[in-house]
């Protein structure tokens, strides 16, 4: 059997008559089109499931025989909920796979989608027609779905897969599997900090959200802020409970280089519990300038500094790794020098001015101004 694993933990919701299940997949463990009722338009054609391949198996295929001429024949998913569209961004994957028969360019296969404007008749939007220059293993393809499919009156959308040309004997067979439509939602924005001597003071601004004549159906309902230090890996979420306002005071005395972003925390106002986590925000890089007492009896030594063409650094403890970054946060050079007590690099393609570059020993790390000046 196939696995999914969810980009983002969801609450799954059954909306009725308001589209079907988000997150959808389809995997065709089952082996039925009609298992999540997927429907044909005009015709099924030359659809079927194929048990023998698959990514893994089994996948849906359009077969190039028996040969069919102007073809159209439109695979169609079940409406599927847009119900939480004001604060979301909607997302499609899916992998496709080509044999072709001849690489004749006239054959293709359309991915679309439509929105439900209560009368259900409206046009697909075709996202990408992808055609038969050439045959390719299994590809994968993400697109978000834009903001044309959502409408004030639409609570749902269709998906339609569509192989479509004058002659299907070009193709052996396109194949279809691990379709996957959920939303994410929307990140805070503007997010900035500055030092404040002995914290750090974010803030932020809130998703852009949008209201339409149906009203919002989610809502932030507050904010996770998380920090690392600058060249480790993980991030740590730093508060207990979640933050109402849009600011943040981040007392900390450990460190010198930090990098934070915030997420937002979701409820549904219709199901009136927790929807989701947002993606993260856009990462700030925050700077304390200064030496603490800890880092005192560790030598240092940075020298041309102003700083022409190579810049040298000695230290007295083994250096593991080292980040060059602008007064804006841009990491301009980072690299590991497990070991080293001593490196050089050139700093003729940089610009004129200051920065700061980030030493990490076993002992932490220690920040230092270096000036540039060609």
């Amino acid at each position: 059997m196939k696995k999914i694993v969810l980009p983002l933990i969801f609450t799954l919701f059954s909306v009725t008559g308001r589209g079907q299940m988000i997150p959808f997949f389809e995997n065709w463990d089952m082996g039925l089109f009609t298992y999540q009722d997927w429907t044909f338009s005009p015709a099924q054609g030359n659809w079927q499931i194929n048990v023998g391949i698959g990514n893994p198996l089994p996948a849906a295929m359009f077969r190039g025989q028996p040969a069919l001429t102007d073809y159209h024949d439109t695979l169609k998913s079940i409406w599927i909920s847009s119900e939480f569209r004001n604060c979301a961004k909607y997302w499609l994957e899916f992998d496709l796979m080509l044999d072709n028969a001849q690489n004749s360019s006239t054959e293709g296969f359309g991915i679309a989608v439509k929105h439900n404007g209560g009368s259900g008749h409206d046009p697909y939007l075709m996202l990408e027609d992808i055609y038969n220059y050439h045959s390719f293993g299994w590809t994968h393809f993400k697109y978000q779905l834009p903001d044309d499919v959502w409408q004030s009156s639409s609570w749902c959308f269709q998906l339609g897969f569509v192989p479509h040309g004058p002659n299907s004997s070009q193709i052996n067979g396109w194949y279809l599997d691990n379709i996957h439509a959920y939303f994410t939602c929307n990140p805070p924005i503007s997010i900035t900090g500055m030092n404040m001597g002995s914290y750090r003071h974010l803030s932020w601004q809130p998703p852009p959200c949008s209201l339409d004549t149906t009203g919002q159906t989610m809502i932030p309902i507050g904010y996770n802020v998380y920090r690392k230090v600058c060249m480790d890996t993980t991030f740590q979420k730093l508060n207990n409970t979640y933050v109402v306002d849009t600011t943040f005071d981040d007392h900390v005395s450990l460190g010198y280089c930090f990098d934070y972003y915030v997420t937002a925390i979701y409820n549904s106002t219709e199901w009136n519990g927790f929807l989701c986590e947002s993606q993260p925000s856009d990462t700030i890089y925050l700077m304390f300038e200064g030496v603490d007492r800890q880092y005192r009896s560790r030598e240092i030594t940075l020298f041309p500094n102003p700083v022409d063409k190579t810049l040298t650094l000695k230290s007295s403890d083994p250096i593991q790794g080292f980040q060059l970054s602008d007064l804006a946060g841009r990491k301009m050079f980072e690299a590991d020098k497990a070991g080293s007590d001593e490196f050089s690099f050139n700093c003729e393609g940089l610009a004129d001015g200051i920065y700061y570059l980030t030493i990490r020993t076993e002992q932490g790390e220690i920040s230092q101004k270096v000036i540039v000046q060609h």
